[in-house]
């Protein structure tokens, strides 16, 4: 073979490897993973929990370089922990927590915190690490280290009906530095449905819920 078929066989090959890798590029991403479709934050949207925490309602939406969300969540008496969410590029990060009502510091976070994963898969991990800033004591910064892992999504029946595509993750929330409130340390478990939001939760070993009603989704049923 001479030299010039060498080379455009050669070409060839280059050319056809590249085709062939952005194929295979284009398919994986494809299906790209978007946080905010599991946690559904839309105007005045809310879920009602058989639970220690009752209900969770959007009560404030801005809108801007990203979209600011304000969570109210009332536990079994109406006492409310408000919390400050950010969405972005389809993402959601915790940026701040009012929990004044059960003895806890006004806090907030630098940088917020992605509380969800960048993929679905199980098993995989991703760690941050950020400040917690309280209010009373805003020149000394604790630092924290949060990691979210995918746990394997289970079907579940609620209602009547049966949710198959489900977000399932477990979140560790550990402090770097010690401190005598440890107000958000221990460990957690979410499980959201896409395109309805929290579905069930368990936080350390006694706060728990169940979703009974939700108004992102049409045609749900109340458990009796």
């Amino acid at each position: 073979m001479s030299r010039l078929l060498c080379f455009k066989f050669g070409i060839f090959l280059w050319i056809r490897w590249i085709v062939l890798a952005g194929l295979i590029w284009v398919i994986g991403c494809g299906e790209q993973f978007l946080a905010q479709e599991y946690v559904v934050f839309t105007e005045n949207a809310y879920w009602l929990f058989d639970g220690n925490f009752a209900k969770i309602e959007i009560i404030e939406t801005i809108q801007g370089d990203s979209t600011e969300y304000t969570l109210r969540i009332s536990d079994q008496n109406g006492k409310p922990v408000h919390a400050r969410f950010l969405g972005y590029q389809g993402q959601i990060y915790l940026s701040k927590v009012n929990a004044s009502v059960f003895g806890y510091p006004d806090t907030r976070f630098d940088p917020p915190v992605a509380i969800f994963p960048h993929t679905n898969r199980t098993g995989d991990v991703e760690v941050m690490d950020a400040a917690e800033i309280r209010d009373w004591d805003a020149k000394n910064p604790i630092r924290v280290r949060v990691q979210v892992t995918v746990l394997q999504p289970l079907p579940i029946t609620l209602a009547e009906m049966r949710i198959d595509d489900i977000l399932r993750i477990r979140i560790n929330y550990a402090y770097i530095d010690p401190n005598e409130l440890p107000f958000l340390a221990g460990e957690s478990e979410w499980w959201f449905g896409k395109n309805i939001g929290l579905i069930r939760y368990r936080i350390g070993s006694t706060l728990y819920g169940e979703l009974v009603f939700s108004s992102t989704m049409a045609g749900f049923v109340v458990q009796q």
